[in-house]
């Protein structure tokens, strides 16, 4: 599977998908930890209970640990980073398919370089954006030679 898309001036960096089990478990997770308290509220005021401030605390922490783990689903199924450069500025953009990032704009130099991320024998890197303070670094691990090849698609002129 290709990681990189390039469309004119925006650079397309694809998270390769996680195995189908491990996505499928998390999202399982995600819905189990909405679903649970909610049933547990419902027994409780189906035999008198009543709502107690518990139900409403456990509610809400759950509900969060659930949309936290869906979102975690997302970008191992569908995430990506965009990357936009123009005259200027670098923007940059993270999209989990129904979430999407605030876009950060870079302007600095235009320097790119690759770190390299993992073991040797794995050839992974992230490719990093400017020097010195002002540098920003993606998060999807990609191939060393196809970051080489996307740096020297960038950096030569047309």
């Amino acid at each position: 599977m290709q990681s990189i898309e390039i469309n004119n001036n925006i650079f397309v960096l694809k998270v390769q998908k996680s195995p189908f089990i491990l996505r499928y478990f998390i999202l399982l997770l995600s819905l189990t930890s909405i679903i649970a308290p909610l049933i547990g509220m419902f027994f409780r005021i189906k035999y008198g209970g009543g709502i107690h401030f518990s139900n409403i605390l456990f509610l809400g922490f759950f509900s969060l640990l659930g949309l936290y783990l869906f979102r975690i689903f997302l970008w191992n199924s569908y995430g990506k980073e965009k990357i936009e450069i123009d005259q200027l500025q670098v923007k940059y953009t993270l999209d989990y398919s129904l979430f999407k990032s605030q876009r950060i704009a870079l302007i600095s130099k235009k320097v790119f370089s690759i770190n390299k991320i993992g073991y040797e024998e794995d050839n992974l890197g992230t490719l990093v954006i400017g020097e010195g303070e002002n540098t920003f670094e993606s998060v999807v691990k990609i191939k060393i030679e196809q970051l080489e090849q996307l740096i020297l698609d960038i950096t030569t002129p047309e």
